[in-house]
């Protein structure tokens, strides 16, 4: 949803948005990670942002399937999920 209605649109830049979903949430609550240098563990999520998905409950990874997207068009897809070095989502 924040690609489709601030990255495209060209509200916010790609650079802006980690800033203010992945790094700055990572300082407020002190906690470690959100680099890339050598030791660092590994989190991190790898996707197309110009995929076009339409959002299916059924094919969600929550345990609720309930969400107020349910048919709705995004662009943005997570291809890869990294966490502590180790694959643990990969889209197929």
């Amino acid at each position: 949803m924040t690609l489709t209605q601030l990255y495209h649109p060209g509200k916010l830049s790609m650079r802006q948005i980690v800033r203010l979903m992945c790094l700055n949430p990572r300082k407020i609550l002190s906690l470690p990670g959100g680099g890339f240098g050598a030791g660092e563990p590994a989190d991190i999520a790898i996707f197309d942002p110009d995929e076009e998905w339409v959002v299916e409950p059924e094919r969600l990874h929550s345990k609720s399937k309930n969400t107020c997207f349910k048919g709705m068009k995004l662009k943005g897809r997570v291809k890869m999920t990294i966490l502590d070095g180790n694959v643990v989502y990969e889209d197929k």
